[in-house]
């Protein structure tokens, strides 16, 4: 465990602890909602 008592989550090239990974997955959702957001805004169609 590093200094912060984080857990660490492993990967083979980098090592990322737990808050790290969570702020990650909110980003990802974010950029995720706004290419959505202007895919309808331009009339694209988006497969899922």
């Amino acid at each position: 465990m590093d200094k912060n008592n984080s857990k660490l989550i492993e990967y083979p090239d980098k090592k990322f602890t737990v808050q790290e990974m969570v702020m990650l997955a909110r980003k990802v959702d974010r950029l995720e909602k706004w290419i959505l957001q202007i895919a309808k805004a331009t009339g694209v169609k988006l497969e899922e």
